[in-house]
């Protein structure tokens, strides 16, 4: 429980739902895909579609790790969230499979930007007796996607259409900004050691 308490809480919150959201879309995809197919066509492309979003988030992981390190958490912040939120919206707007390939490399860069931010994060700002936990919950968060993840995309594409699984997330995104911006300031800025929470 310490680690939900004040102004750490807000943090922790905001880092788990940020992982739950890119765990849980990443199974929506994979359910979504069968009406995307046919909707859009390009059989061929299909298997690119899952093979665009891993590349794109193994290969931002260490440049934004190294970006976090550079300039901050709080200066990357943003831009790993306009990049996800771009790849979403490029996605739920394609109008053919090349563009959903374009969609989901973004979404996968930054998808692994936030990611290695959480990680970056939690490394920089909590104490050592509490850092184990909350890296504990950051990767426990990624069973949700297992349980969540195909019902909600199904239940999704079978109602509103299968688009509106990636315009769902960006209100979230929105929300878990405004709620872990003001807490970044306890983070250390690049060049100062300690965690910024005790």
């Amino acid at each position: 429980r310490e680690v939900f308490r004040g102004r750490r809480g807000r943090l922790t919150a905001g880092l788990l739902v940020l992982e739950a959201l890119v765990a849980v879309q990443s199974l929506v995809v994979v359910t979504i895909l069968p009406d995307v197919r046919r909707d859009l066509g390009m059989v061929q492309l299909y298997g690119l579609v899952f093979t665009s979003l891993s590349l794109a988030t193994i290969a931002s992981i260490p440049i934004v790790g190294r970006a976090i390190d550079r300039f901050g958490t709080k200066n990357v912040l943003v831009p790993v969230l306009a990049v996800f939120a771009t790849g979403l919206l490029v996605s739920a707007t394609a109008p053919t499979m090349r563009v959903l390939l374009i969609g989901q490399f973004l979404q996968g860069a930054g998808g692994g930007g936030l990611y290695a931010l959480s990680l970056g994060t939690v490394a920089k700002t909590y104490p050592d007796h509490l850092r184990p936990r909350v890296l504990a919950l950051l990767a426990t968060i990624w069973i949700l996607p297992g349980l969540t993840g195909p019902p909600v995309g199904a239940a999704i594409a079978s109602t509103i259409g299968w688009r509106w699984a990636f315009v769902a997330p960006i209100p979230v995104l929105l929300a878990t900004w405004a709620l872990i911006t003001p807490v970044l300031e306890l983070v250390p800025r690049p060049g100062r050691g300690g965690p910024g929470l005790s």
